[in-house]
């Protein structure tokens, strides 16, 4: 079993997941998320209920390539052996749906990357919600915390 070594922002509450199984897109290499995944998470940011909740959450995606620089060990090492535990760095988080309660990939091939989902977004009074588009447009990939490129659309 993996978890995002910040797991306590990342991955905390998940309630539901979807990946990106559009095979030979048409994409160039370097840029298809195929294999991909973005997790959705009900909570409000409040570091496991040991700070006050600042509604900074959202979708997080994860690439599954074994090859890539996404699994560290607890230093924050490239993680290569099986005696450590290693851990998911996350490809990108968009921070506008805290109430995140379910999530899909859309399938389209027009993006140039291919990290479109579509989630449903409870905030406010938990009966009305809205369906958000999110476009990570561009990961930043393992290692960066630069979550600035995305489209967002309700």
């Amino acid at each position: 079993s993996r978890r995002d070594r910040g797991y306590y922002h990342y991955m905390v509450n998940v309630t539901a997941l979807s990946f990106n199984m559009v095979s030979n897109s048409g994409r160039d290499t370097a840029k298809d998320s195929f294999e991909y995944f973005a997790v959705c998470n009900d909570n409000n940011n409040d570091y496991m209920e040991t700070k006050e909740p600042n509604f900074f959450m959202g979708p997080t995606l994860y690439d599954t390539n074994p090859v890539g620089s996404n699994l560290v060990n607890r230093f924050g090492e490239p993680c290569n052996s099986a005696a450590e535990p290693c851990f998911f760095l996350h490809a990108d988080m968009l921070h506008e749906s805290p109430s995140c309660i379910g999530i899909a990939h859309d399938p389209e091939v027009e993006t140039s990357y291919g990290t479109v989902y579509w989630a449903f977004d409870s905030t406010g009074d938990r009966k009305d919600g809205e369906l958000v588009r999110f476009d990570f447009q561009q990961p930043h990939g393992p290692g960066s915390m630069d979550h600035s490129v995305a489209a967002i659309r309700r």
